[in-house]
């Protein structure tokens, strides 16, 4: 159930939205969040950013390896098994 969703949305209609919202009993409104909440989760946020950036990182050199006929990085035992059963072009 969406009860304050209209159509056009515009900023017009979700002031109007918000106040009705206001306007009713028996609304639940969140706690605003405090500085150290906003700051661990600044934190976790950057670590996932951080971490897929690394990931990017070794898929694009682990490409470009590839391309020039490296060796591949076998990072797990069923990887390795596949590399040496896996016949060089």
């Amino acid at each position: 159930m969406k009860p304050y969703v209209r159509r056009n949305k515009n900023d017009a209609a979700d002031a109007a939205a918000i106040c009705e919202a206001a306007g009713r009993l028996g609304q639940r409104f969140v706690p605003v969040r405090s500085i150290d909440n906003q700051a661990e989760l600044m934190r976790h946020r950057g670590r996932e950013l951080l971490s897929g950036q690394r990931t990017s990182l070794f898929n694009a050199l682990r490409g470009h390896m590839a391309e020039i006929g490296a060796g591949t990085w076998p990072r797990s035992a069923w990887s390795r098994r596949r590399a040496r059963n896996t016949p060089m072009s």
